[in-house]
């Protein structure tokens, strides 16, 4: 079923992202945002567990990013830990934002990933712009039947393949998401001339 709105408006969406927090602040995203009349909301779907993050960047590789408390800093496997959650209470998530009458989708890391926001019964699968060479998940997310978002965060070229090889998979609802890098992104990182392209 198409991405679109039941109520014939504009078709709204919050990506909540990859972030820290419990199954019950993640709950309360979902009754705030659902009371300010959102259509969809997505999560990145990380079960860190299924990641062997030592073999790509080391067991001691720091990451740095920003939170509302400052610059903050862990190991990648601390960090996907901390913002993961097990089946069960992907379950309570996905159903809280069912019976709320609000679509839901999630960001896959890996073909295990998309197994899992299936049986889900996930709105849709967004393919993030880190991703967008990862042709296997593509193509596997592409194959799932369900529609699928694509970042574009990449080059022309890349997006091209990305489309190409979902298509040939046998995609027929693909939504491309326009979003530039940078939480918030600088005025002149915008860009909005590449709508035309896309």
């Amino acid at each position: 079923m198409p991405l679109k709105s039941k109520h014939g408006k504009t078709y709204i969406c919050l990506e909540a992202g990859f972030h820290q927090g419990s199954l019950s602040d993640r709950l309360y995203l979902v009754d705030s945002v659902t009371n300010a009349g959102l259509h969809n909301l997505g999560f990145d779907a990380w079960k860190w567990q299924v990641h062997n993050t030592d073999e790509v960047v080391g067991e001691d590789y720091q990451f740095t990013y920003m939170t509302s408390k400052g610059q903050q800093s862990s190991s990648i496997k601390e960090l996907l830990a901390s913002r993961s959650m097990n089946p069960s209470q992907w379950y309570t998530l996905f159903r809280h934002i069912q019976i709320a009458g609000v679509d839901c989708f999630a960001t896959p890391g890996n073909p295990i990933d998309v197994d899992f926001l299936k049986s889900m019964n996930s709105a849709a699968i967004k393919i993030a712009g880190a991703d967008i060479t990862y042709l296997e998940l593509i193509r596997y997310a592409a194959d799932s039947g369900l529609p699928l978002l694509i970042d574009t965060r990449c080059t022309k070229y890349e997006l091209d393949v990305a489309l190409d090889c979902a298509e040939a998979a046998g995609c027929k609802d693909i939504t491309i998401v326009y979003s530039p890098s940078g939480y918030p992104v600088d005025d002149d990182e915008v860009g909005l001339r590449a709508i035309t392209y896309l």
